[in-house]
């Protein structure tokens, strides 16, 4: 998990906020178990499974996971961008925020960052308020 989300999550506890972490691995996230949160186990590319653990927020804080290397044309994340692309629309929540980065604007020559130009240009197309977290102008 990394800082970003650790920051962000343990602010919502700390404010006595309910907070529900989607992971991969269970047994990872005992920390969040311990802190309060609802651990939800769920495969990034099952949208059935991401809609069951969306369902039922105010607001849902998604990401891609990371390819440090990934394949030409970036198959993984469009297959995990359209399955929480789903999840959200059925599971309608009242808003997201979306992890980005600076560069995520432009749709090519970015290597990795190019991932998250995929899921900012993906996600914009639902009708739910949504913000992109990270992504800072340059002056």
């Amino acid at each position: 998990m990394d800082k970003m989300q650790v920051f962000f999550y343990a602010s919502l506890l700390a404010e006595g906020k309910s907070v529900r972490v989607v992971v991969r691995d269970e047994q990872k996230a005992s920390v969040w178990k311990e802190r309060g949160a609802e651990v939800v186990t769920a495969d990034y590319r099952d949208s059935a499974a991401l809609q069951v653990a969306f369902t039922g927020a105010e607001a849902d804080f998604v990401m891609n996971p990371p390819y440090f290397y990934p394949e030409e044309g970036f198959p993984e994340t469009k297959e995990v961008v359209k399955a929480i692309r789903l999840a959200l629309e059925a599971a309608a929540p009242q808003k997201f925020v979306a992890l980005s980065s600076v560069g995520a604007q432009h749709p090519q020559g970015l290597s990795i960052i190019g991932s998250l130009h995929i899921l900012e240009q993906k996600l914009s197309q639902l009708s739910i308020p949504s913000a992109d977290l990270g992504r800072h102008p340059l002056p």
